[in-house]
């Protein structure tokens, strides 16, 4: 009897160690024999490769330990290409299934967090308007004060535009389980930043290559005596073309006084031709940097930001005097200031 006891026992404990952690089991028509997958998790914006495994019979298996969900993908071959799937990694067993190359047919079960998360995609999905969108957003954050899924919807999708005591208090209200969330800490980052590159605060200097190669800092021009819009765009972003036309506006009307621009692009490592061309077509004359990294762009980072086009007014000692000015509102701002200068 003691040594059934004893065997029953061990056998509890390793089903109990065996329940621990994730196991990850990939079935996706189209899989070859020998193929590697990579398992990612997505921090920020850019995905980080936890693991990969070679197909066998048809499927892809992955098992570890994650200290709290994440987002996570699936990539075949090349780790930095689509995503094959994507979905909540959490400690269970996690099925995936579906069409090779077809993600949004791809079914995930066995995550709690991936069908909240769903739930969420799903409902903004039959939403019309950006302002029902944000506000749907909100309330599944506030809902779901316990959820992983929340903290990545709240860092993702609530916090464009939002100022930094707002976003605070939203972190304030997710269970102190979540405390250790990246995608808290990221927000926490994020609302360090806008409050240290906010009206009242000396801008954050920065140095990077010019349309030439040549290293320019933005000190070169912000500080020295006259107003300077640090403005964040790309090639690529529409409604950066599409703001472009009023940035010249305010320029020419204004560079006679001393005002100017020190454009900052976040074109892709493989975009140099396509930035260089923006700036003619745009007709950017004013001094132009890039990193070309995309969404790490370090300058962005230092700055908060989350969309473009953002911007930043430097006023003549360096200190920020507003930030996010579109269309009229730039002249706006500049006649008042240079109309108060004058008065002087």
């Amino acid at each position: 009897m003691k040594k059934t006891l004893l065997l029953g026992a061990a056998a509890l404990m390793l089903a109990a160690c065996a329940k621990k952690g994730y196991q990850v089991k990939a079935v996706l028509d189209g899989l070859e024999e020998g193929q590697t997958v990579y398992l990612s998790v997505l921090q920020g914006k850019l995905p980080r490769v936890i693991d990969s495994a070679s197909v066998s019979g048809g499927q892809a298996l992955f098992s570890g330990e994650i200290a709290l969900p994440m987002l996570a993908q699936l990539t075949v071959g090349d780790s930095a290409v689509r995503p094959a799937a994507q979905f909540f990694l959490e400690n269970s067993p996690i099925a995936v299934s579906g069409p090779l190359g077809e993600p949004d047919s791809v079914q995930v079960s066995g995550s709690a967090e991936q069908n909240l998360y769903k739930s969420y995609l799903d409902a903004v999905d039959t939403l019309r308007s950006y302002a029902q969108v944000t506000v749907f957003g909100r309330d599944f954050v506030k809902n779901n004060p316990g959820s992983a899924a929340a903290a990545y919807v709240f860092f993702r999708r609530v916090t464009p535009g939002m100022e930094y005591p707002e976003m605070r208090e939203y972190v304030a209200g997710f269970d102190s389980t979540l405390r250790g969330s990246v995608y808290l800490q990221l927000v926490e980052e994020m609302a360090d930043r806008l409050e240290n590159t906010s009206p009242g605060h000396k801008f954050t200097d920065f140095t990077l290559p010019d349309t030439t190669g040549t290293p320019v800092a933005l000190s070169s021009v912000a500080g020295q005596g006259n107003y300077v819009l640090l403005d964040f765009w790309a090639s690529w972003c529409r409604p950066c073309r599409m703001e472009n036309p009023h940035v010249v506006a305010a320029y020419n009307q204004f560079k006679d006084k001393g005002f100017t621009v020190f454009g900052v692009s976040l074109d892709r490592p493989d975009g140099r031709a396509d930035w260089l061309r923006a700036i003619e077509k745009d007709g950017l004359t004013w001094t132009n940097v890039s990193d070309l990294r995309f969404w790490d762009c370090v300058p962005a980072a230092a700055y908060g930001v989350r969309s473009i086009p953002s911007n930043v007014l430097i006023g003549p000692d360096g200190t920020i005097v507003a930030r996010n000015l579109r269309g009229e509102a730039l002249v706006a701002k500049l006649t008042e200031l240079y109309a108060a200068a004058d008065g002087k």
